[in-house]
């Protein structure tokens, strides 16, 4: 497995997820290019809720593209929802 896929995993995870690991529920992206070790991630993150989009890039080389992270609700979440809905 390349490793821009887990480091990405992580910097979603403490980004978006605050990081609990609870709220991880899946992340999905199309590989592009290769990376090497010790060449550095930028994670680029387009959060919309439960949903965020991702591009992962090595200078200016897309090298995980089309990525979408989706996350558990939290309780509070879920009772926000609730009370709109009332």
């Amino acid at each position: 497995m390349p490793w821009s896929s887990p480091a990405t995993g992580r910097a979603l995870l403490h980004a978006v997820c605050g990081s609990d690991p609870d709220r991880f529920r899946s992340m999905t992206a199309r590989f592009s290019s290769p990376v090497l070790p010790g060449q550095t991630l930028d994670v680029h993150i387009w959060d919309d809720g439960d949903v965020s989009l991702f591009r992962t890039k090595v200078g200016d080389t897309v090298v995980l593209d089309r990525g979408v992270f989706r996350t558990k609700a939290t309780q509070g979440a879920l009772r926000r929802r609730r009370e709109r809905f009332r």
